[in-house]
């Protein structure tokens, strides 16, 4: 069933909700609101041809379209404010990750890494300038599995973890001004060999890491055969201090708890939120998929094992350029 429109913010505190960016140029905001099913409509042209590549907690990273033009800045959904971000030239964007919104600035470290080479460029609130680091990555590993190729990344704190290409845990953090990129130890679980296409998402929730994975059957790949939910054990920030140590390891569970997870597609952070808190169903997971072009929300049920599909924005599926979950606090229409 379709949602209705509203004429304001469905909630006055921070609650999840799915952004489509529509319309010639990205020049409308729909945000779809789970609990109240309804959505609303916004327009910020701030937005307009421009490239989302990140984001964390209603903030965005933003990056002119224009080949000729080094315009980046990080813009906040809900008051509009901007921070105009320093300029850079010759760096090939790959990745882009922020471990927390600017109004943290203790945790929040904005990275690029660069598409071709092992190299990187940061910024953390309150820099003039960016600093770029050339060969981030210690030279230790094979060349099909270096360091600083990693995917399916998520910050906690001031770290970003992620995975090399053949699944090798890594943390990055910034010590004495520069990004130290190190293996953790523990590979991905293993998938199921049954499955087509798998999708991983990782996400940080009360200072643990979570590991998800839905994997796929069917001719045109789009039947999730299975969702499994993974944590990394306590002792992962605490890891290669010493050879006594236990090692982190991934472990299945059945229950997240009072917790909902929040998996996006594109660079901006996937986040977790209290079921309690915002009165969603507890130990379960929204996302969208690609194979539909992000048209359809799907909802994982852990205790039930079971997923409900529907469609909340008909209007805005033909002419979408992005799809965003995002925990915003929106002010009442003026």
């Amino acid at each position: 069933m379709a949602a209705g429109c509203s004429s304001r913010p469905p909630s006055p505190r921070p609650y999840p909700l799915l952004m489509y960016c529509h319309g010639k140029s990205s020049t409308i905001q729909t945000f779809y609101s789970v609990k109240e099913d309804s959505y609303y409509m916004r327009k910020l042209p701030d937005l307009n041809d421009k490239v989302i590549c990140g984001g964390c907690e209603g903030w965005l990273v933003v990056l002119n379209t224009d080949a000729e033009s080094d315009e980046c800045f990080l813009i906040n959904l809900a008051s509009t404010e901007k921070i105009k971000l320093p300029p850079f030239k010759d760096f090939d964007i790959k990745k882009c990750v922020i471990t927390a919104p600017p109004t943290d600035p203790t945790n929040c470290i904005l990275v690029f890494f660069d598409s071709e080479k092992p190299d990187a460029m940061f910024w953390r609130p309150g820099q003039k300038n960016w600093i770029k680091q050339d060969n981030i990555d210690d030279g230790s590993q094979k060349e099909e599995d270096e360091l600083w190729r990693l995917n399916h990344l998520t910050g906690c704190g001031s770290k970003i973890y992620g995975f090399t290409n053949y699944s090798k845990l890594v943390v990055a953090e910034v010590v004495n001004h520069r990004l130290r990129l190190r293996p953790l130890g523990p590979y991905r679980p293993e998938m199921p060999i049954v499955a087509i296409r798998f999708y991983l998402n990782m996400v940080e929730s009360r200072g643990e890491i979570f590991l998800v994975y839905r994997s796929m059957l069917g001719e045109s790949d789009t039947r999730i055969e299975m969702i499994q939910v993974y944590k990394l054990n306590n002792n992962s920030n605490t890891i290669n201090q010493n050879e006594n140590q236990q090692q982190p390891e991934w472990i299945q569970v059945k229950d997240i708890g009072d917790r909902v997870f929040f998996f996006n597609t594109h660079t901006y952070k996937s986040f977790a939120c209290s079921a309690s808190e915002t009165g969603l169903k507890r130990n379960s997971i929204y996302f969208t998929c690609c194979h539909d072009y992000n048209k359809n929300l799907y909802l994982f049920d852990l205790e039930e094992n079971s997923i409900q599909v529907s469609l909340p924005c008909p209007n805005v599926v033909h002419n979408m350029t992005h799809t965003l979950w995002v925990m915003l606090k929106l002010p009442p229409p003026s």
